[in-house]
C-alpha cells in the first residue's frame, strides 16, 4: 500500500486547481493524464452497489448509484476515479458477477453501452477491504482535503465586507 507521500505525489503530478472543483471537470482532468477516456453515468443498481468502476480495453465506464444523495455520489464517483488514477487492476468480471441478476445486468449493458471496446478482456473492481480499497479510500481522504482547503482560501480571500470585522476573519487559519 501506498503511503501518504507517494499519495500526494500522485494528486500533485495531475497538477489539478481545486479553487475550480468539478466533478466531471476532475474526472476529465485524470482521463487526461491517464490518456484514456472516462464515461461516468448514473443508473438503478441494486442493493447497496454504491458505484463500480468497468475498464474495457479503449475506456473507463463508472457507474453510480444514481438514486444515492449527490453528496454520497461524489465521493462515490471519485472513490472509482482513485482506482483509476492509482491504475490499480481490477479482477476479472466473471468472477466478480454472483448472482443471475447480475449477469442479466451486464448482458443489457453489451455493445449498446459500451461500444466495441467492450469485446475485450474486461475487469470491474468491486468494493472489498484489501489494500486496492484501503488505498482508494486514502487518495479520496487527500481530494477533499485538498478541496476544503480551496474552499477555505475563497471564503478568506471573500473577507468580510465589515470592517471591524476583517482583522477577526483575517485571523480563522482558513489557508491551512
Amino acid at each position: 500500500m501506498r503511503t501518504r507521500t507517494e499519495l500526494l505525489a500522485e494528486l500533485d503530478a495531475l497538477e489539478y486547481d481545486f479553487h475550480q472543483f468539478e466533478l466531471m471537470d476532475f474526472a476529465a482532468c485524470v482521463s487526461s493524464r491517464q490518456r484514456r477516456e472516462i464515461v461516468v453515468e448514473g443508473m438503478d443498481l441494486a442493493g447497496t452497489t454504491w458505484a463500480m468502476w468497468l475498464a474495457t480495453a479503449r475506456r473507463h465506464y463508472i457507474f453510480y448509484n444514481r438514486r444515492m444523495h449527490r453528496v454520497h455520489r461524489q465521493h462515490s464517483v471519485l472513490h472509482e476515479l482513485a482506482h483509476i488514477l492509482l491504475r490499480h487492476q481490477g479482477q476479472p468480471l466473471e468472477a466478480l458477477l454472483s448472482s443471475d441478476e447480475e449477469r442479466a445486468w451486464l448482458r443489457g449493458l453489451s455493445m449498446d453501452t459500451l461500444g466495441a471496446s467492450a469485446a475485450g478482456r474486461r475487469r470491474l473492481v468491486k468494493a472489498n477491504a484489501d489494500d486496492q480499497e484501503r488505498e482508494a479510500e486514502a487518495l479520496v481522504f487527500l481530494i477533499l482535503e485538498r478541496l476544503l482547503r480551496a474552499e477555505r482560501r475563497a471564503a478568506r480571500a471573500a473577507s468580510s465586507s465589515i470592517g471591524g470585522l476583517r482583522r477577526w476573519v483575517a485571523g480563522m487559519a482558513f489557508d491551512g
